[in-house]
């Protein structure tokens, strides 16, 4: 490990915290104070990297009633039970929120740890390979707590995640470029071939 960097756990930099159970008669509002994400909507267009669309929202006065967390902006959260773990999905929250008990989240204490940095580094995670890989398999609060993580200083982990962002721009322009090459190549031979 370079100098300056540290081998920590998850429980040392981030508070680790479980959604709240969501009976089906507080479901279904599409609008309210706080959208209450389930693992369903990490699957929603738009919703790939950060989770801003929510197919529920609560009022205050219903989020006391449920007792349902407020977990804060830039928390990382993912599937914790069932079939679901296995997809690996991540997401940030895009605003304060609710997650529902099938949903864990990984508030960063941002003195130790950039937000954007857990992010990036939980991208490399399998979290299946944290399950207790049952029939059901299901990720513990222990578990998550014991996880390692190599932690550079505040300096280090923002510049590492400038690096990431600038690579990833590169990538999406290079995808956008191969797209529309290969449109323009499909239409020069539609055109080629009406010609002929």
């Amino acid at each position: 490990m370079k100098a300056g960097w540290e081998l920590k756990s998850l429980g040392d930099i981030c508070s680790i915290v479980s959604g709240s159970g969501f009976p089906k008669r507080f479901q279904g509002k599409t609008a309210g104070e706080y959208p209450f994400f389930k693992v369903g909507d990490m699957n929603t267009l738009g919703n790939e990297t950060n989770l801003s669309i929510a197919n529920n929202y609560i009022s205050e006065t219903i989020r006391k009633e449920l007792g349902a967390r407020i977990v804060p902006q830039n928390s990382v959260v993912f599937p914790k039970v069932g079939g679901a773990i296995s997809t690996n999905k991540k997401r940030q929250l895009a605003h304060p929120s609710c997650i529902d008990n099938n949903v864990m989240g990984l508030v960063p204490n941002q003195e130790t740890i950039d937000p954007s940095y857990l992010f990036a580094w939980m991208q490399g995670v399998d979290i299946y390979e944290f399950s207790n890989k049952a029939a059901l398999p299901s990720i513990t609060k222990t578990t998550v707590q014991a996880w390692p993580i190599p932690l550079p200083p505040l300096a280090e982990q923002k510049r590492i995640v400038s690096i990431l962002d600038e690579a990833f721009e590169g990538l999406d322009r290079a995808r956008e470029n191969a797209e529309a090459n290969l449109k323009s190549a499909r239409e020069l031979f539609e055109n080629y071939r009406e010609a002929y």
